[in-house]
């Protein structure tokens, strides 16, 4: 019996694609002085800033400080970030239904907070795992046994709503079901093994109904 659902954030609940690589760009613009096309950092959607960054690391430029600059420009432009429109709903139906709520995020405690604020989602999740939480993150299983582990639910209780291919593998490492949210996924014919593909955030609520 499905009693929990677990979110990824960005791309999933909130809209955040744009900013995210447009300060990725300016980052790798100014700090290593290479011009990289927006999709060619489409792969930085949804695995920490710092393992993403790797590869643009010098010997004068250090992976960490790509990735301070990165969210530093990423802070300034958050406010443009919003919830995908039908996640405000779509939640507090989850909630009012009795369903257990979790986030699964690869971005970092302090990250995670401001947004969670700002945008008052506190309400409806009973736990949030960052990558502050666990040694390994996505596509490792880590991350959402934590989450489990936490609510104390089995993950024949739960699935994961996600919009990355990070978060399917996640997903079915820890034998959890998986459902795309296609609003937010690049190249929906990678998801072959995705359990339920999702047009908009409120078709989660069939997921209550069907598994």
């Amino acid at each position: 019996m499905l009693t929990t659902i677990m979110f990824d954030v960005d791309g999933t609940l909130i809209d955040t694609e744009e900013i995210t690589i447009a300060s990725a760009q300016r980052t790798l613009r100014e700090l290593v002085g290479v011009n990289v096309a927006a999709e060619d950092l489409e792969y930085v959607l949804g695995i920490p800033g710092t393992e993403s960054m790797k590869r643009y690391a010098t010997s004068e430029v250090s992976v960490e400080a790509i990735h301070a600059q990165w969210c530093f420009y990423e802070s300034q432009l958050t406010d443009q970030a919003v919830l995908f429109s039908g996640v405000p709903e779509l939640l507090a139906g989850l909630k009012a239904g009795g369903m257990k709520l979790g986030i699964v995020t690869s971005r970092v405690r302090e990250e995670m907070d401001r947004d969670i604020d700002r945008l008052s989602l506190s309400p409806f999740f009973d736990t949030v795992i960052t990558a502050s939480d666990t040694e390994r993150h996505k596509p490792w299983p880590d991350p959402l046994q934590e989450g489990l582990r936490r609510l104390g639910v089995g993950p024949d209780e739960a699935i994961y709503v996600g919009d990355s291919v990070y978060d399917m593998e996640c997903a079915y490492a820890a034998t959890v079901p998986f459902a795309l949210a296609t609003w937010g996924a690049k190249r929906i014919e990678r998801f072959d093994r995705a359990a339920v593909m999702l047009q908009r955030p409120a078709d989660v609520m069939g997921c209550v109904e069907s598994l």
